[in-house]
């Protein structure tokens, strides 16, 4: 993944955000919430940027399921720092 992530900046260009969030789920399985929750973060900003991707009209439309799921897991991280208020102010 981070090879991934490196030659998409290295082609001027976002990641995409499913690396981004499967990075996230290496490094919460690893046990290291800060940075999950900071790859989680970022995938769900790349969703909602995203383009290309065709709607049931056929326009371009965001990515906002991924985004979603990217914010839920980023929310879940902070349950594992121990910030259980602040994440259930995210999940709401």
């Amino acid at each position: 993944y981070d090879r991934a992530i490196e030659i998409a900046f290295e082609q001027n260009v976002n990641p995409d955000p499913y690396v981004v969030n499967s990075r996230g789920n290496c490094y919460a399985s690893l046990g290291k919430w800060q940075s999950a929750r900071d790859d989680y973060l970022a995938a769900r900003d790349l969703f909602q940027r995203a383009k290309g991707f065709r709607g049931e009209g056929g326009s371009t439309t965001q990515r906002l399921d991924g985004a979603i799921y990217a914010a839920s897991n980023a929310a879940l991280m902070l349950v594992q720092l121990g910030e259980e208020q602040q994440a259930l102010r995210e999940m709401v």
